[in-house]
């Protein structure tokens, strides 16, 4: 690129450019009106570059670009961003194709975006709670820069946040773990030298133990519950399954003959089949006739169980009620971050129940297994697995069911 400038002594514009020998060459323009000087060096520059070999042409251009970007060192004024343009240029000349710059939010949120299909629902939100809670720790300005610019201080930076904000430190590592996800893909694609995240140690604490529900503990939430929360509860303490896939139960899932819920696990995207105690039976006789498609607990169907508002804290509101101690896990509400009681409806199977597990039925007395076998255990993949209030009929049962 051709530099104007004026030469004390001298009432012309002076034109500096490379030579077609690669050398700088400063010529009078004789011309008093800047606009015009340009027009002569530029020219000057045009006839220069004919001159050189194709070869040569890419090397003077490319110490133009180092040329031009020592002269903004030497002013004090060569930024990040101006630096990142001169070398995306010089990548341009060298290959023909830009240097690709992704910004560090663009790239995490796209990262996290492509999990939403590949990953379960509670994957995928805390997935993206872990990056939108890292994108938040970030000042304002940092978030927007690129990807390159990320340092391994600004994940150690999110990870003692997380500590010092009341978190577990099980749960501060896990975030780590997440950031690394995408911190690695990046660095196989080239956009990063280095995973920072891999540099940040992993913290090391009292590991806790989540507490187990007594049949003393199940009496005080039945008394303390509405109709609804004591069948939730009945469930959970009978099957040992995931509150999530409990509150998106339909009646249909319920095998009055065999005694028995098939259901899909969300986590898993498998079906399971686990035979009914007879507490929770009872309940279930009791519930108002209703059609097979219908939830079984409509009052949580399609209820997100992390939040302030979520299942999980609702759950922790009622265990006060029945004056059962509650311990937190984590700070509640924050999106990304586990906020739940140390004791779930999940984990509350005793290790002797008061009552004995229900045998499967049989067809007659002197039917065996081989004519009505006991239903399997074994998970079987499920079809399209989707939440309560949006599947139709993703359970192709191979026997009858009754209504409750």
């Amino acid at each position: 690129m051709t530099t104007i400038f004026r030469k004390s002594g001298s009432p012309y514009w002076w034109a500096a450019f490379f030579t077609a020998e690669g050398k700088r060459r400063y010529l009078s323009t004789k011309k008093r009106v800047k606009v015009e000087a340009i027009v002569v060096g530029t020219e000057w520059e045009k006839r220069a570059r004919k001159a050189m070999p194709k070869d040569d042409e890419k090397r003077q251009r490319l110490l133009r670009l180092l040329e031009n970007a020592a002269d903004l060192a030497m002013k004090g004024t060569l930024s990040e961003a101006s630096a990142q343009t001169i070398l995306s240029q010089m990548v341009e000349v060298s290959t023909g194709e830009s240097l690709r710059q992704v910004s560090i939010a663009d790239w995490m949120r796209e990262w996290v975006a492509e999990k939403k299909g590949s990953k379960s629902n509670g994957t995928f939100v805390r997935y993206e709670g872990v990056i939108e809670a890292f994108l938040t720790s970030l000042p304002p300005s940092k978030k927007n820069q690129p990807l390159a610019a990320l340092a391994v201080s600004d994940i150690r930076h999110f990870r003692d946040s997380l500590i010092s904000g009341g978190r577990a430190a099980a749960t501060a590592n896990v975030a780590v773990k997440i950031l690394r996800g995408p911190l690695n893909v990046a660095r196989r694609q080239g956009l990063l030298p280095n995973n920072p995240a891999e540099a940040v140690d992993m913290v090391t604490s009292d590991a806790m133990e989540k507490g187990v529900f007594t049949p003393a503990d199940v009496a005080k939430l039945l008394a303390a519950a509405d109709e609804e929360w004591k069948g939730l509860i009945l469930a959970g303490f009978y099957t040992g399954a995931r509150l999530g896939d409990l509150t998106n139960l339909k009646r249909k899932d319920y095998d009055a003959e065999r005694l028995s819920l098939r259901f899909g696990q969300a986590k898993t995207k498998r079906f399971i089949e686990i035979p009914i105690h007879p507490e929770f039976q009872k309940w279930l006789i009791r519930r108002p006739p209703g059609k097979p498609e219908d939830p079984v607990f409509p009052s949580f169907c399609g209820k997100s169980i992390s939040g302030v508002s979520g299942l999980s804290m609702r759950f922790k509101a009622l265990m006060e009620k029945a004056g059962i101690k509650v311990a937190i896990t984590a700070k509640a509400g924050e999106k990304g971050v586990p906020d739940h009681p140390s004791r779930s409806i999940p984990s509350a199977t005793p290790s002797t129940p008061p009552w004995p597990t229900p045998a499967f039925p049989r067809n007659s007395a002197n039917s065996s297994p081989a004519t009505h076998p006991r239903p399997s255990t074994t998970a079987t993949p499920t079809q399209n697995w989707k939440p309560c209030e949006k599947r139709s009929s993703p359970f192709l049962h191979p026997w009858s069911h009754s209504k409750l």
